[in-house]
């Protein structure tokens, strides 16, 4: 029995997919996730790309069971995920937060692990984003011990693997790294392509993949709200600017206030489960808003809402997700 109070001796395949840009990690997630679950398995789905994530939104890092084979059309039928908003499309804008951010997830789909034997046997699927340089590959092996992964697919990038096979933390864990090449079928998708296609997937969001889904509008009041910006901001001292041999004592992962201005319109937010602000590092988030008008003469602000009601929060956080319906 390992630290985390998890069996691995009854635990499934934990596979982490990683691999160059547009090389069809994501359509390989797909393919394994429905082979798993045509095989009577109901594996754990975990989505780690920012730039454009097949469970929630984009800026978000995700995890869902698969009890659905992927549906073409529609993608995966996510039912009651479990999302950590990063708030930004690319894991170098701040790579602190981002990691945080994968333990976070990672915590949570272990617990479910601890209490559920039958997701603990089918194991997880996780897809990533596209990592480059020396910082990515530190990346990749903090999210293998993070989701324990015992398999990394290596998908059309040779230098990648070389640097993973000989990691000794990978290598003292047994981690198999297996090199896969690209599928043929694979195609290149320019800027344009991903701005559509991550525009479109907030639209579904809101609105359904057939616009079956209505949200509405909601008023609230400076005063009901508390919107927060986690990790340091551009106002944080660059590292090329402090003397030499000294860092930065600012938490890379801190949490600050952010008073409402027009400079949010269009912006996405993600409503947090946190009851504090400090909890807002740790929380996952109950869903998205998005900020439609901020009104500094009647201290409000107005925003699309999937649902109805009371809000389960008030703490709202922000990162450099907008959208435009």
């Amino acid at each position: 029995m390992g630290s985390s109070g998890i069996n691995a001796e009854y635990m499934g395949p934990r596979v982490l997919i990683v691999g160059a840009k547009d090389c069809g990690k994501s359509s390989l997630a797909r393919m394994l996730l429905t082979y798993a679950v045509r095989g009577g398995r109901k594996p754990d789905f975990v989505d780690l790309d920012v730039g454009l994530n097949s469970i929630a939104i984009p800026g978000a890092v995700a995890a869902v069971s698969a009890e659905q084979p992927v549906d073409i059309e529609t993608g995966l039928k996510a039912s009651s995920p479990t999302s950590y908003f990063y708030g930004h499309l690319a894991p170098q804008k701040k790579w602190e937060l981002y990691k945080k951010c994968v333990t976070n997830l990672a915590r949570d789909v272990k617990k479910r692990w601890t209490r559920n034997l039958d997701a603990r046997i089918a194991g997880c699927i996780i897809d990533t984003y596209q990592f480059w340089g020396e910082k990515a590959k530190e990346t990749i092996v903090h999210i293998a011990e993070e989701f324990q992964a015992n398999v990394i697919l290596v998908v059309d990038h040779e230098r990648l693997h070389s640097y993973l096979s000989k990691d000794r933390s990978l290598s003292k864990r047994s981690v198999s790294v297996i090199p896969l090449k690209k599928s043929g079928g694979v195609v290149q998708r320019d800027e344009k392509y991903r701005a559509a296609a991550r525009k479109a997937a907030i639209h579904r969001y809101f609105y359904g993949p057939g616009r079956e889904l209505h949200p509405y509008q909601q008023v609230l009041g400076y005063h009901e709200v508390k919107i927060c910006q986690v990790g340091r901001g551009s106002q944080a001292p660059v590292q090329s600017l402090l003397p030499i041999g000294s860092e930065s004592r600012l938490d890379p992962n801190m949490v600050r206030p952010v008073r409402p201005n027009q400079n949010m319109k269009h912006a996405i937010l993600a409503l947090s489960y946190a009851t504090t602000q400090k909890e807002c590092i740790d929380a996952n988030v109950a869903g998205f808003l998005h900020l439609t008008q901020v009104d500094h003469t009647r201290l409000t602000i107005t925003a699309l809402t999937p649902c109805p009601g009371p809000m389960p929060g008030a703490y709202l956080i922000i990162g450099n997700i907008t959208w435009i319906d």
